[in-house]
């Protein structure tokens, strides 16, 4: 099992438009790629214009399915034109039992 975080630092004013299209693509995600097992949006709560994505995939395949998926492929440049700068991905490989476990 695989998780990946992306901590992205919106644009002074783009901060809810970042948002929603972040929001957008997890639900695409969430409902088009079998191999994503979880793929949350979350905010910071020091900073409103700070957002992670907290992903997990089954594997390697399943990771490298949602980066060549069309829905990602289009969000992309969107939310790239709301940062600062490029996201910030680290990629890990999960250690705990329970990661295993079947969702749902």
């Amino acid at each position: 099992m695989i998780a990946v975080t992306s901590e992205l630092r919106a644009k002074s004013g783009r901060e809810q438009e970042l948002e929603g299209i972040a929001i957008e693509l997890a639900e695409r995600v969430r409902s088009d790629e079998p191999g994503c097992r979880d793929y949350e949006v979350a905010r910071a709560r020091h900073d409103s214009r700070v957002f992670l994505t907290v992903e997990r995939y089954d594997d390697e395949e399943a990771l490298n399915a949602h980066c060549r998926a069309e829905h990602f492929k289009e969000a992309f440049p969107r939310l790239m034109e709301c940062v600062e700068q490029p996201p910030r991905v680290t990629v890990f490989d999960l250690l705990d039992a329970a990661s295993e476990a079947p969702s749902g």
